[in-house]
């Protein structure tokens, strides 16, 4: 049913959306920024050695859901809601975890 290449791009992409998501549980517990980048860093540089062909999917699933989530909390808690995934996660951490996955990304192209 599924070939291959099929089921590394849906664990690619299961891996993108649990990095998300641990992401997000982070967040709104409050850790601070390091512990916020360590699971982008390491999800996306799975995600991409996982499925190096579409990298940049990864990182765009990853940042979609992450949007989500902020929009998600600004929709609960009104316009006044500060901190928040934009400020913490999106940039610093998002910045590391693209880094990671780029450099997975160079590694598995210098190999073949």
């Amino acid at each position: 049913m599924f070939e291959r290449t099929d089921r590394r791009r849906a664990g690619a992409y299961a891996v993108a959306g649990a990095t998300a998501l641990l992401t997000i549980v982070l967040e709104v517990s409050g850790a601070e920024a390091q512990p916020v980048a360590i699971p982008l860093f390491f999800g996306l540089a799975l995600a991409a050695a996982i499925d190096p062909d579409r990298w940049v999917a990864h990182v765009l699933v990853v940042v979609a859901m992450l949007v989500a989530a902020e929009l998600a909390m600004v929709i609960v808690n009104g316009h006044a809601a500060t901190g928040g995934l934009g400020r913490r996660a999106l940039v610093p951490g998002l910045l590391v975890g693209v880094a990671g996955a780029a450099v997975v990304r160079l590694a598995c192209r210098s190999a073949t």
